[in-house]
């Protein structure tokens, strides 16, 4: 890594040492702010027009750019309201609210108006600040520093117009801006390689365990038809009955209040992965809940669409929106991995019922839904294999999830060390 010959104390913090050769200037000596203005509603959906009216959804995605909005006005409306037109390759970024400390914004491609609950930065035309290194610095730079005190975050422009950044030579932002466009987007290039690689795993996982819930481990056997169309074929010894009549539900409630950590909650279960996250306790729960014992299958009626289901390895208690499953005739791992299988989620979320809370019911819809499933001893090899398949498809998971990490911390560190001239681009 290439530096720079000298360096000098910038006096601030998070900036450290600088080339002796950069400025440390306050943003208002470079860039002008422009509030926004407030968006009629009966103009709410209008898709054509002269300028797209940005609102903070607008500038909530991945990209640095913005060229597009979901509402747009005629320049004939510009002038009536006297709305400001924010010029192309200014940054675009919220000033109130939880998209101030998301830190949402982009640079816009076209000339547009913007909400109130945004601001404009726009550089001034004087060859001392490139907008795209500012963008790049603006990561580095904490928002929350300059919040106001209160319930709704809002940025204290005060401070902000007044807080100091580098300012190096303009052919040097430029050549840190363009070495910084293509780094992170070969680093970008990889991790959606990595990203596309997880979700193969993920299908990968999804279709076999649905393959050996329904078909079973061994294909070089008679099948016949199950009756179920989501079901499909299945191995010919194998049995279709209602799940009603192979599990009971478990519905013993309680009021009585505990600061036993034994008591989880639909967040408490990962979702699609079987796997607990934590406990709690149920002080503060103001409704009864269920009792569940070890051995338990529990499955998640509310949004079912989120998979979430875990075999219980302890007794416990847990939320209304959880069923609890004793397993009768069934082995309750197989049928684990049945409930958590793709296509029964599918069904279920087929079936729920609630526009804004969608969930499933046992009584009219779960217990009347078919299950196949071979013999005991079938249903426990079925269920081991799974488990060291998923394990091992967890474990490739994970290593590539750190790959993504370290990429991700080395895009950061990348634009850290080049906005703040810790790393000499040539």
């Amino acid at each position: 890594m290439q530096q720079y010959s000298t360096y000098k104390p910038s006096g601030i913090e998070w900036l450290g040492d600088v080339p002796s050769h950069w400025k440390i200037v306050r943003i208002k000596d470079l860039l002008k702010d422009f509030g926004g203005d407030g968006f009629p509603i009966e103009k709410q959906g209008k898709k054509e027009g002269d300028f797209p009216f940005l609102k903070v959804s607008d500038i909530n995605g991945k990209d640095d750019f913005v060229s597009t909005a979901n509402n747009y006005i005629d320049e004939k409306e510009l002038k009536q309201n006297g709305w400001k037109i924010i010029p192309v390759f200014s940054m675009i970024t919220a000033k109130v609210g939880e998209a101030l400390k998301k830190n949402h914004r982009k640079i816009n491609l076209v000339d547009c108006c913007i909400d109130n609950n945004m601001m404009g930065l726009v550089i001034d035309d004087n060859k001392k600040l490139g907008m795209k290194y500012f963008f790049y610095l603006s990561k580095e730079i904490d928002f929350d520093f300059f919040e106001k005190p209160g319930t709704v975050p809002s940025l204290n422009m005060v401070l902000f117009r007044h807080y100091k950044i580098p300012q190096p030579l303009f052919n040097e932002q430029t050549a840190i801006a363009s070495y910084l466009d293509q780094a992170t987007a070969n680093i970008d290039k990889v991790i959606a390689t990595k990203q596309q690689q997880l979700e193969k795993l993920e299908r990968y996982k999804k279709s076999k365990i649905h393959e050996c819930v329904t078909k079973g481990l061994n294909p070089n056997i008679k099948f016949k038809d199950s009756g179920i169309e989501w079901i499909g074929v299945i191995p010919e010894r194998w049995k279709v009955e209602r799940i009603k009549d192979v599990v009971e539900l478990r519905n013993i409630k309680t009021s009585e209040k505990s600061e036993e950590k034994d008591y989880i909650e639909l967040e408490d279960i990962e979702q699609g992965t079987g796997r607990i996250i934590g406990f709690r306790d149920t002080t503060e729960v103001s409704s009864d809940v269920t009792i569940f014992k070890k051995g338990d299958v529990l499955f998640g009626k509310l949004r079912p669409y989120l998979a979430k289901y875990w075999l219980a390895d302890r007794d416990g208690k847990c939320t209304g929106e959880i069923i609890s499953f004793n397993c009768l005739k069934i082995y309750n791992a197989f049928f684990k991995y049945f409930i958590g299988s793709p296509k029964f989620i599918e069904i279920c979320t087929a079936v729920s019922y609630g526009a804004k809370m969608p969930r499933v019911d046992w009584t009219r819809q779960i217990a009347y839904f078919y299950i196949a499933f071979p013999n005991i001893k079938e249903q426990k090899e079925i269920a081991e294999y799974l488990d060291n398949f998923c394990t091992n498809i967890t474990n490739e998971k994970n290593i590539i999830e750190k790959q993504i990490t370290c990429l991700q911390q080395y895009r950061k560190s990348l634009i850290h060390e080049c906005v703040t001239g810790k790393r000499k681009v040539i």
